[in-house]
């Protein structure tokens, strides 16, 4: 539900989170109205700092019994951990049961256990009844509603009701309708007419931040997360898109401090630790990768399967650096079995391609090359496999092999392929092919400069747009 971040700026609510939290700290009892500690819970829970915003519920609940606010935030906690029968005995814990707020828990109960119809009936019931200066605030709500849990149709549905079209809160309800339905185009307008309106919510950005994000638009995803920390300094939503964004863009270091950051005001969040042993990976730190992703594993929600892909893909990459190739494999069928929990094992070329690179860091070329060929054949010369094998190959320093699987894999490349070829520039040039490696090098550089970037960094200028590699190439004599 829409949470107004604007009231997290006023005087009022500053001295009273100054206040409780005094109070706290101190062990004392401090009397608050209802509505202030519920403001309180929401700034907490805004910001994703959960357990805070529990504890400030437990408190507000043992002098304000029954009271809508807690039981509102308790319940949708509940509801966050599919523990349906305690988010409806908490529900119905609320004492005033004639308020709005106790007739929207409901519907959501219904809706967050898939009974949508249910929850349609209910709503529309309500909606006749409501007073028609009120129906456009109760589409809003709906809308909201809806959306929170990933229904665009009927948000879209009840949004188109409302009146005044040119609402912000429907524009930024519309913005999460297009989110969540991959309309990244539909809902980067809505928030830039936001931002235009007012840019001073860090949410805007966060949002915005995160389209780009998806869009790997990294550079700009940066530029984003900036403007929202800048607003709202250390939100954790801007903490986190600017991580990914460095991440992204491969500066690494960078990334592992705002994850740290993230994590102080987030512990033990999975996700983020996960990304911190990715980071500590690419920067060879095998033990402090190690342990991260160790943390994430004890941290993960189990039913996030592609964050436990991506963190045995991980444990796996590192125990293979570090030659212990049973632990390796022991990690990659963990892996297989989160990702392909309806598949038989060994039936997806891509990760046989991934079984394969791993032999090959462990000295064991021929049976690397053997499962390659079995992917590439699996897939039928499909050419993302096949470029990852001359990748892998690459990786290993086998750059005679890389470059025969690349002449393959350019007999199989639809049109506008412009993936591969900074890595077959790096072969030739490394085996003394110096005229044709230049060709392909300026090649790369015309059709896909990032990834130029990515294999030849320390060759360019510190600073140089990528997009300037092409004109700088030109120039260099190998």
């Amino acid at each position: 539900m829409h949470i107004d971040e604007e009231l997290f700026k006023k005087d009022r609510f500053k001295r009273n989170l100054k206040q409780y939290e005094e109070a706290m700290k101190e062990g004392r009892t401090v009397f608050m109205d209802i509505d202030d500690l519920t403001d309180i819970i929401d700034y907490y829970n805004y910001d994703g700092l959960v357990d805070d915003a529990n504890n400030v519920a437990d408190y507000a609940l043992a002098l304000y019994p029954g009271s809508i606010g807690p039981l509102v935030f308790k319940t949708r906690q509940a509801l966050v951990e599919n523990n349906y029968e305690k988010a409806r005995d908490l529900c119905e814990q609320i004492e005033d049961k004639s308020d709005v707020d106790y007739f929207y828990l409901r519907a959501e109960l219904l809706i967050a256990e898939g009974k949508t119809q249910e929850a349609e009936d209910l709503l529309l019931a309500r909606y006749e009844e409501t007073d028609r200066d009120e129906h456009d605030n109760f589409c809003l709500d709906v809308g909201a509603l809806y959306i929170d849990y990933g229904y665009s149709t009927p948000a879209r549905q009840w949004l188109e009701r409302m009146r005044d079209w040119d609402n912000n809160e429907r524009l930024e309800i519309i913005a999460r309708v297009h989110t969540n339905a991959g309309e990244y185009e539909d809902a980067t307008e809505c928030l830039e007419r936001l931002i235009d309106h007012n840019p001073f919510v860090s949410r805007f950005w966060n949002m915005l931040a995160l389209i780009q994000l998806c869009n790997g638009e990294y550079p700009e995803c940066l530029s984003s997360a900036e403007y929202s920390l800048a607003i709202t300094p250390n939100n954790s939503d801007g903490l986190w898109c600017k991580a990914k964004a460095l991440l992204g863009m491969n500066e690494t270091e960078g990334a592992l401090e705002y994850y740290r950051r993230f994590l102080e005001r987030i512990p033990d969040n999975a996700r983020a630790e996960a990304d911190m042993g990715s980071c500590y990976l690419q920067l060879s730190n095998l033990e402090r990768a190690r342990e991260c992703l160790l943390l994430a594993e004890t941290h993960a929600d189990c039913s996030d399967n592609m964050l436990m892909v991506q963190i045995y893909d991980d444990l796996a990459y590192v125990y293979s650096c570090m030659q212990q190739l049973g632990k390796a494999l022991y990690y990659l069928g963990k892996a297989e079995d989160y990702e392909n929990e309806d598949n038989l094992p060994g039936h997806d070329p891509n990760r046989i391609v991934l079984v394969g690179h791993i032999y090959l860091q462990n000295h064991q070329k021929d049976k690397a090359l053997e499962l390659f060929d079995q992917a590439i054949e699996m897939s039928e010369e499909n050419p993302e496999v096949m470029l990852k094998v001359c990748v892998s190959l690459y990786d290993q320093g086998e750059y005679e092999t890389s470059i025969a699987y690349f002449r393959h894999l350019e007999t199989n490349m639809p049109k506008g392929w412009k993936f591969g070829f900074s890595y077959m520039a790096g072969s030739l040039l490394k085996t003394r092919q110096l005229n044709e490696g230049v060709e392909y090098l300026k090649k790369a550089c015309l059709l896909n400069s990032r990834e130029v970037k990515l294999v030849f960094g320390d060759m360019f200028p510190a600073g140089m747009p990528c997009e300037d590699y092409y004109d700088y190439i030109k120039n260099v004599k190998f």
